[in-house]
C-alpha cells in the first residue's frame, strides 16, 4: 500500500525557484526477502533553482517514522533487533544535469546527478548517504538506442546500529534476473537479506522497434546489467557476503501504454553467488534510465 501526496509551485514567489510539499504513508511486505513487514509515515519539503541550461540544484529536507512489525520467529537476529518504531530527520541536496530529449523514452543525450543525504538532528537513525549515478542515450540507427547507466553509493552510520531497512539493497528493477533484495549481504543462518553499505551497478540497454508494433508504442530490449552490494557488518561470523560482481542479461518489450512505460523482461544471472535469488521474469512501470 502507498499513499502519497505531493503539489509543487514551479514559478514560487514569482522566482526562477520550484518548491514542494511531499506526504506519504507507505507499508509495504518484506516477509519473503527479510522476515518482516515495514510500514513508513512522513512527508519533507523541497526547493529547487537552475544552476545553468541543464543543470539544476534541489534542496530538501524531511521526517518520517518507520515501523517494523510482524517480525517472524525465525527472522535474523539483526532484523529482530530493528523491531518496533524509528524516527529520521533527514536534509539533503541533489546537484544533477540532464541533456536528454525525453524523460521517459530518451535516445540522445546524458543526465548525472550527485546526492547528498545527512540523517540525525536528535532523531533515532544517524547516517550520511551519498549516491552518484549517470546515463548516456546514443541513437545507433532509426529507431535504435544504446542507453548506458551507472550508479555508486556509500552510507556512514554514525552511531553503528543503521537498520537494516536503510541499508542498499539489489536486485529486481536495478539487476534484471535477479529477485527484489535478492544479490548482497544475508544472515548466514536463516538467509533473511539484509542489505549493504556500499552499492555499484551498471546497465547497457538497446531498444529497436518491432515490425508492426512501433506504431502502438511497443520496442524490443536488449540488455545486460551488473551491481555488487557488500559490507552489512564488518568481519560478522553471522553474515554471508560473497563480494561478487554479479551479472546478468536478457531481452524484453517495452510499451508506452496510457497507464505509462510498462516493461515486460526476461532475465538470466551469468555471474551469481551460491546465497543470490534470482527471478528470470520481471514486470515493473517506469523508465529505467
Amino acid at each position: 500500500q502507498d499513499f502519497n501526496f505531493s503539489f509543487t509551485e514551479p514559478w514560487f514567489l514569482n522566482q526562477d525557484l520550484s518548491a514542494g510539499i511531499d506526504l506519504f504513508n507507505r507499508e509495504v511486505s518484506y516477509q519473503d526477502e527479510s522476515s518482516y513487514d515495514l510500514a513508513k509515515t512522513g512527508g519533507g519539503l523541497r526547493f529547487g533553482f537552475p544552476v545553468g541550461e541543464f543543470t539544476d540544484n534541489s534542496m530538501r529536507i524531511g521526517y518520517q517514522e518507520t515501523k517494523i512489525e510482524n517480525v517472524s520467529t525465525s527472522a535474523s537476529q539483526f532484523v529482530t533487533a530493528d523491531t518496533g518504531k524509528k524516527s529520521s530527520l533527514t536534509i539533503g541536496n541533489t546537484y544533477s544535469v540532464d541533456t536528454r530529449d525525453s524523460y521517459i523514452d530518451p535516445t540522445k543525450g546524458y543526465r548525472g546527478s550527485v546526492s547528498l543525504d545527512y540523517s540525525g538532528l536528535g532523531s533515532d537513525i544517524q547516517y550520511f548517504r551519498s549516491v552518484v549515478s549517470g546515463a548516456w542515450h546514443h541513437p545507433l540507427a532509426d529507431g535504435v538506442t544504446l542507453s548506458i547507466g551507472a550508479r555508486a553509493g556509500a552510507i556512514i552510520d554514525l552511531n553503528d546500529d543503521l537498520p537494516t531497512y536503510e541499508h542498499f539493497q539489489g536486485g529486481g528493477d536495478d539487476l534484471r534476473g535477479f529477485d527484489r533484495s535478492g544479490i548482497g549481504p544475508r544472515d548466514a543462518t536463516n538467509e533473511d537479506a539484509l542489505g549493504g553499505k556500499y552499492m555499484v551497478g551498471n546497465n547497457v540497454e538497446v531498444t529497436f522497434p518491432l515490425a508492426g508494433l512501433t506504431e502502438l508504442g511497443v520496442k524490443g530490449i536488449l540488455f545486460t546489467d551488473g551491481g555488487i552490494i557488500t559490507e552489512f557488518r564488518e568481519d560478522n561470523a553471522n553474515v554471508t557476503d560473497s563480494k561478487t560482481y554479479r551479472l546478468s542479461a536478457g531481452a524484453g518489450v517495452h510499451w508506452k501504454s496510457p497507464m505509462g512505460p510498462l516493461r515486460l523482461e526476461f532475465g538470466v544471472p551469468i555471474v551469481k553467488a551460491s546465497e543470490d535469488q534470482t527471478q528470470v521474469f520481471s514486470f515493473s512501470f517506469g523508465a529505467r534510465f
